[in-house]
């Protein structure tokens, strides 16, 4: 009895806790470990318990949807009867009838397997989509327990002058005692509840301050020094009787405990425009596949390549024609819908280019149906004609 009890609490713990565990390991995975032995332990079994559950429906619930909607089927020999004969029997202290044979215990062990897989995935699939959909800054649930993420990387709410697309590095100055530092954040160690151990920052340099009249001497050295462009001496100011520069410490990381820290500055440091590196690889982009296109119509104007059946030579010069029209009107399409400036400044004239391309776009994509044989070239040339006059008297409307 005390062994099926015993064996029962073990598949208890399995089906109930597991998953959960799993889940929570996925989703607290990265910088973000910390946080999953954050709360005291009940808290944890009860987080644990309540995300098994959630992950268990969620697994039925996927399951039911992959083998109504796709061609491809999941099946588990498992049923519902036998799972059912299985708690019946955990309830009772007895020993599962799934256990009475080689064959029924692969099948629950791979059961089994297919819902951890799933919890891991699940949880390492939420983590990447609160982050990439920026979820955590926008709706406090979502954030986690470490709020020094969120004042060390700039975002439009801790930093006016950010826009979509920028980059900055995090550069903070350090007061420890009687002490300055300054250097690139690199990392802020924290503990389980969030608070700090320690900071670590790149290329720390330490200020140093001398009297003008005292330390005359060191004064003119390290003038000397910032005169010869050494990177390891900067000057920073000078007042009535004070002369302050900063020193480069050696080494690659330097860390500053707890029990030294006085106060923090952060400071966001912008290294370029992520969006105009975009927008001028999508031109150098849209100019190289242009050329090609363009190559490719003249030959094929020359050379038939018998990619397609045309009715006459005159119908295959007319898509060697229409093609590159309509090609360099959808790259333009696609540069003018990431011109993001244009969209925070002027929203009306964003969508009025994006939807004047497409009626571009549209005006010479109807030259197609002539050419594959949909229609007449005299329908063609009507089509044309009524498309053009709904989209004229539209416009006039508009404006």
């Amino acid at each position: 009895m005390n062994i099926n009890i015993a064996f029962n609490t073990i598949i208890y713990i399995m089906v109930f806790l597991f998953p959960g565990v799993l889940f929570r390991r996925a989703f607290f995975s990265g910088r973000f470990n910390k946080h999953f032995e954050s709360g005291n332990s009940f808290e944890r079994v009860l987080w644990n318990i309540l995300a098994s559950v959630m992950m268990l429906a969620s697994f039925c619930i996927f399951i039911h949807l992959f083998n109504t909607y796709s061609p491809l089927k999941v099946q588990f020999e498992l049923g519902v009867p036998e799972l059912t004969d299985t708690f019946l029997c955990i309830y009772e202290n007895k020993l599962p009838t799934i256990f009475s044979s080689e064959a029924q215990i692969i099948q629950t062990g791979n059961l089994l397997f297919s819902i951890y897989a799933f919890s891991l995935i699940l949880g390492f699939f939420i983590n990447r989509l609160v982050f990439f959909l920026g979820l955590e800054r926008r709706f406090s649930i979502f954030q986690f327990q470490n709020h020094w993420h969120y004042l060390t990387h700039s975002t439009k709410q801790n930093n006016l002058n950010h826009s979509i697309g920028d980059l900055y590095y995090t550069r903070v100055d350090v007061k420890s005692k009687d002490e300055l530092f300054t250097g690139n954040l690199h990392e802020i160690l924290h503990d389980k509840e969030g608070k700090v151990e320690a900071i670590t920052i790149k290329e720390a340099y330490k200020f140093y301050r001398l009297n003008l009249i005292d330390d005359a001497i060191k004064i003119a050295a390290i003038n000397e020094q910032i005169d010869n462009n050494d990177p390891n001496v900067i000057f920073h100011s000078e007042t009535a009787d004070l002369f302050i520069f900063r020193k480069r410490i050696k080494g690659d990381l330097f860390t500053i405990l707890n029990n030294d820290l006085e106060n923090i500055s952060i400071s966001y440091i912008k290294i370029l425009n992520f969006q105009k590196k975009i927008q001028n690889f999508l031109k150098v982009l849209s100019s190289i596949l242009l050329l090609l296109a363009g190559i490719f119509s003249v030959s094929y104007a020359i050379w038939d390549f018998q990619l397609f059946t045309f009715g006459s030579y005159f119908k295959r010069l007319l898509f060697c024609i229409v093609s590159p029209i309509n090609f360099a009107i959808l790259l333009l399409i696609i540069v003018t819908v990431f011109n993001i400036k244009t969209l925070r400044i002027e929203p009306k004239k964003y969508f009025k280019d994006i939807m004047n391309a497409f009626f571009i776009l549209t005006l010479f994509s109807i030259p197609f149906l002539y050419i594959f044989d949909f229609l007449r070239g005299s329908y063609t040339i009507i089509v044309m004609s009524i498309y053009l006059s709904v989209s004229s008297l539209f416009f006039k409307k508009e404006q």
